[in-house]
C-alpha cells in the first residue's frame, strides 16, 4: 500500500518511559516518517524522565497534566487545543479517556480529524473504553487476532471491516554474537508490577531453578510498584537494572539466552518480539497474542498461566542442551524477521491512514450510559467521572 503523506500523531498516554507501547510508537513513527509522512508523538505526561530519543524527523509534543486515563477537564482541554491546531490529522490516542474525549469534542466541527484506536492488550477495561468511544473512532487495530475479534463482537455488523488484526512489529538488526556455553542467562524486561505482569512468579522461577541446582544469572530491567518487594525476595539472586534506556535493554537481550514473561494477559508483547529478534528463546505463559508467535518447542516454550515449575524445567533443558538453545534462538529470530518486522507493520498502518482520507468520517453522539472506568483506577476516576462527562456534554455530543 502507498503511504498517505499526511499528518499522523501517535499518543503516549503514560509518558516517555520504557514499555511496549512506547517502544512500538517510536519504531513505527520512524518507519512512517521514512515513508514520507509528517509524524508526531504526543506525550500526555511530561513530568516523567524521558527514556526514548525521538527518531530523526519525528516531532515530540509534551503536554502538561496527568496520564490520559486520569483525565480532568484541563487535560482534555489541552489535548483538544493541540489537536485543533493540527487538523487534518490521523490521531492514534493509544490510551484512555483524555485523547478520546478530546477527539470526541472536535469531531463534529472538524470532520478531517480521523481517529485510529489501537488495542494493545487483551484487557476488559480497554474494550469498555473503545466500545464507549466507537461512534467517533474511524478505524480499530487489534494487536492480536483475539483482540481484533473481541472488538468486532461489540461493533455493529456493518463496521466489521473497520477492524484490522495487526501484531506489533520490531526492527530486525544484525544477529549478535552469543556465548553458547557457561552459565545460563535469563532476562525479564518490562513493568515490575503484579497486576497483569505477575512478577512474583519470577521469584518462584528462581526458587525452582535453585531446587533443580541449575546455575543461572537473572537480569530484571524495568521499574514499578512491585520492584522493592521483588528485590527483597530475590536479593542476591537477580541483578535489578531499573528503568534503563532502550539501547541498554537491547544490550542485555544480546547478552542473555532466555527471555521470561509470566503475565496473566498480553496483546502481542513487543518485548517478546525484540528478544526473539535478538536470538533469545522465549519461555512464557500461553496467553493470547503470545501463542500466535511462539511455536512451542520450535522457537520457544509455553506453559499454562502460573505453572512456573514447568517453566523452570524448560529453562533447565535449555541450559543442559546448548544445541537446542542455539537452534531455537535462530528459529525465534527467523520467525520475527519473516512475520513481525516494523517495516511491514508501518506499511499496513500507512495504508489504513491513506484509506481513511477518502472515506466519510465516523461521527455519532456518544452513548448516555455509564462512563467506562478502568478497574484499577475506579476510586480515582470516580472523582473525575462527572467532570469528564460534563465537559463532553458541554459540546453537545453526549446523549442523556
Amino acid at each position: 500500500m502507498s503511504p498517505c503523506h499526511t499528518k499522523i500523531l501517535l499518543g503516549l498516554p503514560h509518558g516517555n518511559r520504557l514499555g511496549g507501547v512506547a517502544t512500538w510508537c517510536m519504531n513505527v513513527a520512524n518507519e512512517l516518517t521514512s515513508l514520507g509522512n509528517d509524524v508526531g508523538i504526543l506525550v500526555h505526561d511530561g513530568i516523567r524522565t524521558s527514556q526514548y530519543r525521538p527518531p530523526e524527523g519525528v516531532k515530540m509534543h509534551n503536554l502538561k497534566g496527568r496520564p490520559s486515563d486520569w483525565a480532568f477537564r484541563r487535560d482534555i482541554a489541552e489535548v483538544r487545543r493541540y489537536l485543533e491546531k493540527e487538523v487534518p490529522l490521523v490521531f492514534f490516542p493509544n490510551g484512555g479517556h483524555c485523547g478520546y474525549a478530546a477527539a470526541a469534542q472536535l469531531k463534529r466541527e472538524h470532520p478531517s480529524l480521523r481517529i485510529v484506536a489501537t488495542a494493545h492488550s487483551d484487557e476488559e477495561p480497554i474494550y469498555e473504553t473503545l466500545e464507549y468511544y466507537a461512534p467517533i473512532i474511524d478505524s480499530f487495530i487489534g494487536v492480536s487476532y483475539v483482540i481484533a475479534e473481541k472488538i468486532r463482537n461489540f461493533l455493529p455488523k456493518v463496521r466489521e471491516a473497520d477492524v484490522t488484526s495487526l501484531p506489533c512489529g520490531v526492527p530486525i538488526r544484525a544477529a549478535p554474537p552469543r556465548d553458547k556455553g557457561g552459565i545460563i542467562k535469563l532476562l525479564y524486561a518490562g513493568r515490575v508490577v503484579e497486576t497483569q505482569k505477575r512478577v512474583s512468579r519470577l521469584a518462584s522461577l528462581a526458587d525452582e531453578l535453585d531446587r533443580l541446582e541449575i546455575p543461572y544469572e537473572f537480569h530484571i530491567a524495568g521499574d514499578g510498584s512491585a520492584r522493592e518487594s521483588l528485590e527483597n525476595i530475590m536479593r542476591g539472586r537477580a541483578l535489578f537494572h531499573g528503568s534503563i534506556a532502550p539501547e541498554e535493554v537491547r544490550v542485555l537481550m544480546e547478552a542473555c539466552h532466555i527471555l521470561v514473561q509470566f503475565s496473566d494477559f498480553e496483546g502481542t508483547s513487543v518485548t517478546m518480539l525484540e528478544g526473539m529478534a535478538a536470538g533469545m528463546v522465549p519461555v512464557m505463559s500461553a496467553v493470547t497474542g503470545i501463542d500466535a508467535v511462539i511455536d512451542h518447542e520450535v522457537n520457544g516454550f509455553l506453559q499454562p498461566i502460573g505453572v512456573v515449575a514447568l517453566a523452570a524445567a524448560q529453562c533447565a533443558l535449555l541450559h543442559q542442551d546448548r544445541i537446542t538453545l542455539d537452534r531455537m534462538g535462530q528459529a525465534a529470530r527467523d520467525k520475527v524477521a519473516q512475520h513481525f518486522s516494523i517495516q511491514a507493520n508501518a506499511r499496513v498502518i500507512a495504508g489504513i491512514c491513506n484509506s481513511l482520507q477518502s472515506q466519510p468520517s465516523a461521527y455519532r453522539v456518544l452513548p448516555g450510559r455509564a462512563f467506562p472506568l478502568k478497574i484499577e483506577s475506579r476510586i480515582f476516576l470516580a472523582k473525575a467521572k462527572g467532570k469528564i462527562q460534563s465537559e463532553i456534554r458541554k459540546f453537545g455530543i453526549l446523549n442523556g
